[in-house]
């Protein structure tokens, strides 16, 4: 019995320490996010055991304490604007700082646009006519080459010129690059031609006329005088042969003929200047007896009509382009030289009014053929000033890409997208410098 007694004691007092355990702990606040973790002994197996705390991770759910009582709701407080005009100012400046940093951020390396949301270009009198009149006029030898290449230029009733440009004339011929004067009407005919000379010197030229082999002599109905400065030398087996010498002589029109289509013994230079005498006589004799143009071109033709124009001024000269040798291959290579004075004289009345002229290059972005040269021949009779073109990156582009290199280019790209009519205009922030716009042909360019 004493023992009973005994643990009876020990029981009740475990028991009451219990109690006042769990009465300390509901007295006490829980923390948010905070574990409890209560020691509890062991069970006596003769009466219920108390319920047993477990620690809880901080993925399960918690137990928390019961919730106090909510304090009343305070106003909102409102700080008011600040008048203080340094504080005001730092204001504003920090504002600034953030619109340019926001700024900054969508500019980017490329800024798009869309053809409805470009700026309109300022197109009043940058696309106008030219004042004068001018037609090209091309003679061409048994390969097809254009030898003698010349310009007529015609900006009033009193006087008229015809420019020469010798065939050995290193020139960029749009579509095909950088070739001889003479082979871009192997490449492309006469509008390579055209577009070339066009191109190089920024002028507009309204029509052609070409002398194929056997038209010279056929026009002319009789012997010429022709004034040469320096021989005219074939080869020979035995050597060269003396076919005209230095001075005035009659020549035969087959003898005239040869002597315009006819390189000889002697350089581009000499060559180019033994045609502006055969020239001088040519035009001579065409300004008496108009009606021999007819012969080498259709009476209703604009070239025929324009050189029957020049030919009836007061005055018509015959003057070669001023060149330099750039470089030796199979035969001299020339460039035009720089004589600005000298191209006002002769071509100020029919330049394209596009000053400066932007500068192009276009590449081919598809798998067509020839679309540099059509694309290239478009701009350039805008006045536009294509500097290369070429193959692009790859040959699936299905939009054209009109990038301006560089902020100050973006005036140019519109210019170019409306007289395209298509493409969608990119800003290249790293300009290349070469060029003031890029052209990448895609497949809408394609018609």
């Amino acid at each position: 019995m004493a023992n009973e007694e005994l643990l009876t004691q020990q029981t009740g007092a475990t028991q009451a320490a219990r109690l006042k355990s769990s009465i300390n702990l509901a007295e006490q606040p829980m923390v948010a996010n905070e574990v409890a973790e209560v020691q509890t002994a062991s069970p006596v197996p003769s009466e219920p055991a108390p319920p047993t705390k477990r620690r809880v991770s901080n993925r399960q759910s918690r137990r928390r304490s019961e919730p106090a009582a909510a304090a009343p709701e305070e106003p909102p407080t409102v700080r008011p604007l600040p008048t203080d005009p340094r504080v005001v100012r730092r204001v504003v400046l920090a504002g600034l700082v953030a619109v340019l940093m926001v700024a900054g951020t969508v500019i980017g390396s490329y800024l798009w646009y869309s053809r409805d949301d470009a700026p309109q270009p300022a197109l009043e009198g940058a696309l106008a006519p030219v004042e004068g009149s001018s037609v090209l006029i091309v003679a061409t030898d048994a390969a097809d080459r254009a030898v003698s290449v010349g310009v007529m230029t015609n900006s009033g009733s009193e006087q008229s010129s015809v420019v020469l440009f010798p065939g050995a004339l290193l020139i960029e011929i749009p579509g095909f690059g950088t070739h001889r004067l003479a082979d871009a009407h192997v490449l492309g005919g006469v509008d390579s031609v055209r577009h070339a000379i066009m191109n190089e010197l920024g002028i507009a030229i309204d029509g052609v006329a070409v002398l194929s082999p056997g038209d010279l002599a056929s026009t002319l109905e009789r012997d010429l005088e022709i004034t040469l400065s320096s021989p005219f030398l074939q080869p020979d087996y035995n050597g060269a042969v003396v076919t005209a010498g230095v001075g005035a002589a009659s020549y035969t029109p087959d003898e005239i003929e040869a002597m315009l289509v006819t390189v000889g013994t002697g350089g581009e230079i000499e060559f180019v200047q033994r045609q502006r005498s055969v020239w001088e006589g040519y035009i001579a004799e065409l300004a008496r007896t108009p009606g021999l143009v007819d012969d080498f071109a259709d009476e209703d033709d604009v070239g025929s009509a324009l050189i029957k124009q020049g030919l009836g001024a007061e005055r018509v000269t015959t003057t070669v382009a001023p060149v330099r040798q750039v470089g030796v291959g199979e035969t001299q290579l020339l460039g035009l030289a720089a004589d600005p004075a000298f191209f006002d004289l002769h071509f100020g009345s029919i330049r394209m009014p596009l000053d400066p002229r932007p500068r192009v290059e276009i590449l081919n972005g598809t798998r067509e053929v020839g679309i540099t040269q059509a694309i290239a021949g478009e701009l350039i009779e805008k006045g536009f000033w294509i500097l290369r073109t070429d193959n692009a990156d790859r040959s699936s582009y299905r939009e054209t890409l009109i990038i301006a290199q560089g902020p100050g280019g973006q005036q140019e790209a519109v210019l170019v997208e409306h007289e395209l009519g298509y493409g969608e205009i990119v800003i290249e922030q790293s300009a290349s410098g070469s060029v003031d716009v890029s052209v990448i042909l895609g497949a809408d360019a394609i018609q």
